[in-house]
């Protein structure tokens, strides 16, 4: 049973297309009553003896999830009232689990049952669920009313279970980990991990055997919403039918087909579980999603959608103006080349249904290719931007002005992509174990380990320690890249208000410039967590190679030398032509003075853990808390200070003295030097604003 959320009033509190629960449940009639339990499915054992498989479940029981009302017919058959399941949000909630910046009160006086629905193995149940929701530092909105459409469904399984697959820590999958209780019959340990996959065979195995291309035994069919814009309809099936060619790879002919709703055929239903729908939600977010579910107790999948939402359009053109507009002068005046949204379109449905066939994000695949070969026209064109698709990359904005020949769109799938879909869906006989199966299809990973094209780097959240896998970069060299995507942009600003001529384009104006001062933002980050970066690799138990390697301490300094320059001389960003028309409260580059100055004052953190695990010339704490002093105190020259500059040092200063005031060595002696320094530049300076800058440097640091 899952809950999906179909409507929403507050999508930032419940958004369209979330399945925040999915339980695999059953009844159960004891007595007068019937319970509704949730199978345990975290334990996963060999087969044992009697009493084995005793002790395993007497420590792993099912759980309670509702008691109902029972009914008896006098027929040999009961009827059980199951209202309540559906009218609260004891069991089901749109709301997903990581919110957390609310209170919420369920509201049963502006919640009902829409519509029921039944089919052949599966039932599904509309209902409106109503809240009153207090979010959470927000004293002045208190019980704000949230109402969602949620649709409950249940799917009947197969009593004969898929062969699960075993997932590899190289190697980028959706999966699901169970404790594993061998007995001492098994090669494995400890936890399992079963990929999330679907049931793909040759239905003819003699042929397929043989190095005959044949159809499986299922396909994965996919539906597209009707509702979708029709010039958008070609490149979305462009974009599922392409991992149709990795599927043939490997001897599987067809195996996704793509479908547009069917008309006049009442059998058809978005909400029911057998069918794959690409649907269009038209609301004010940019981009998609690819939601899966799977049966926990093997991983085979059995429904999966992918939710387009409307402004994707919007995102898109945002997005391609400030990486593209130096280059692309069809764009320049605030339209979006037909051919260009198309490849995005392509990029944006190849990446979510790769969510769908089981793949996770990859943020290395970026990291693969030098800029050189991203300025090489046929090499762009052979192998796109990135070895993998399951990177987050949209445009190529290296791309230099007047350069018409380089292509600045993103479509292809990766080596790394294909090669994962092989490990995933290659056939194996049928009568292999589990890890024999395994040892199979583990050959593919082998075969390419320590080639960058082929690396996998998991997703960050929260501290990002390996800056090798970041979300939106572009290349193997950051710097470089870096400096080039910053130059483009200068070049783009300096123009933007010539290009995008009238007052019609104000509010356009200003949604740009927002998306290019992020932009900016996003490469300035980038770089800085080369300072006191770790490299991750993903590497077997037992294996010769290291799971994570030190950036070396000169890459480190260059790195923290280039955010200092960058961020000194980010003045450019307010070109008056442009921000003359703009809120006020765009002035972009206080904002950024005062993230950076927070962000660099708690990189003593990654510093220490990082030269912990160095024992060969460490980029110390000392090196660290010298180069803060020497790049943002001691070198600027500017007379007088720019307020960019200014602001940069007078919040660095102040983040500083606080954390030497919680006791940090190395701080305390580094606003100290501070302290010094401020005082003595504030009595040398004749510029008045400068005189006052210095002295509260000095009175804020530690003297």
């Amino acid at each position: 049973m899952s809950a999906c959320v179909k409507s929403t009033t507050h999508y930032k509190y419940a958004e369209v297309g979330t399945r925040p629960k999915v339980l695999l449940t059953y009844f159960e009639l004891a007595g007068d009553k019937v319970y509704l339990k949730q199978r345990a499915t975290n334990i996963v054992g060999n087969d044992a003896d009697d009493n084995e498989r005793e002790s395993l479940a007497d420590n792993n029981r099912d759980y309670f999830l509702a008691t109902l009302p029972l009914y008896d017919n006098g027929n040999q058959t009961v009827t059980v009232d199951v209202t309540k399941l559906f009218l609260t949000d004891e069991v089901f909630s749109p709301f997903s689990p990581w919110f957390r910046k609310a209170t919420v009160k369920y509201d049963k006086n502006f919640s009902r049952i829409e519509t029921v629905k039944a089919f052949d193995d599966n039932f599904s149940v509309k209902t409106l669920m109503s809240f009153e929701v207090t979010p959470k530092g927000d004293d002045n909105v208190k019980n704000n009313h949230c109402s969602s459409e949620v649709v409950i469904s249940a799917l009947l399984l197969p009593e004969a279970k898929m062969r699960p697959r075993l997932s590899d820590s190289r190697i980028g999958l959706f999966d699901k980990t169970m404790d594993h209780y061998d007995l001492g019959k098994s090669d494995l340990y400890g936890k399992v991990s079963y990929v999330e996959r679907w049931n793909i065979q040759p239905s003819d195995w003699k042929a397929w055997s043989k190095g005959k291309l044949v159809e499986p035994t299922k396909h994965i069919v996919y539906y597209l919403d009707d509702q979708f814009p029709e010039s958008w309809k070609e490149p979305l099936k462009k974009g599922i039918l392409e991992w149709n060619e990795v599927f043939e790879s490997f001897g599987l002919k067809d195996v996704i087909i793509v479908k547009e709703y069917p008309k006049n055929d009442p059998e058809f239903d978005e909400d029911n579980l057998k069918y794959n729908c690409i649907r269009y939600i038209p609301t004010d977010r940019g981009g998609a999603m690819g939601p899966s579910w799977s049966d926990p107790r093997t991983g085979e999948l059995y429904c999966a959608d992918v939710y387009v939402w409307g402004s994707i359009a919007d995102f898109a053109l945002r997005t391609g103006y400030v990486q593209t507009a130096q280059a692309c002068e069809e764009i320049r005046g605030g339209k979006m080349p037909e051919k260009m949204f198309a490849d995005h379109l392509q990029c944006v449905i190849n990446h979510e249904i790769g969510h769908t066939l089981g793949l996770a994000h990859n943020m290395a695949g970026s990291q693969a290719y030098s800029v050189d070969q991203l300025l090489n026209p046929d090499f762009v064109r052979k192998n796109g931007l990135s070895a993998s698709t399951m990177d987050y990359i949209y445009f190529n904005y290296i791309v230099p002005p007047g350069r018409k020949d380089i292509p600045l769109s993103y479509t292809n799938l990766g080596p790394y992509d294909k090669n994962l879909l092989k490990y995933i869906y290659y056939p194996t006989d049928p009568k292999l174990s589990v890890e024999d199966d395994w040892k199979t299809v583990a050959k593919f990973i082998d075969e390419h380990e320590g080639d960058p094209k082929y690396r996998y780097g998991e997703q960050q959240w929260g501290t990002f320690y390996d800056p090798t896998v970041v979300n939106y970069d572009i290349s193997s060299e950051p710097l470089r890249a870096g400096s080039m995507g910053i130059s483009n942009m200068k070049y783009v600003l300096k123009h933007m208000a010539e290009w995008l001529k009238g007052q019609a384009k104000t509010q356009l104006k200003g949604e740009l410039y927002k998306a290019l001062t992020e932009q900016y933002r996003t490469i300035v980050k980038n770089n800085l967590y080369y300072v006191g970066g770790v490299k991750l690799n993903h590497v077997l138990n037992g294996s010769h190679n290291e799971n994570y390697i030190v950036i070396d301490r000169d890459t480190q300094r260059k790195a923290f030398a280039w955010v200092a320059t960058e961020l000194l001389d980010s003045e450019w960003l307010n070109e008056k032509s442009v921000t003359k028309d703009l809120d006020a409260k765009q002035d972009a580059t206080i904002d950024i003075a005062d993230f950076f100055a927070d962000q660099i004052a708690k990189l003593y953190k990654k510093v220490d853990f990082a030269n912990s695990l160095q024992s060969n010339r460490p980029y110390t704490m000392g090196d660290f808390t010298s180069d803060i002093f020497t790049l943002y105190f001691e070198k600027p020259s500017q007379k007088p200070l720019c307020k960019t500059t200014a602001r940069l040092q007078e919040t660095l200063a102040k983040k500083i003295a606080e954390a030497a005031d919680a006791d940090h060595p190395s701080y305390y002696l580094l606003s100290k030097r501070i302290g010094t320094l401020a005082a003595a530049k504030a009595d040398k300076s004749e510029n008045y604003d400068d005189k006052i800058h210095w002295t509260q440097l000095s009175l804020v640091s530690k003297r």
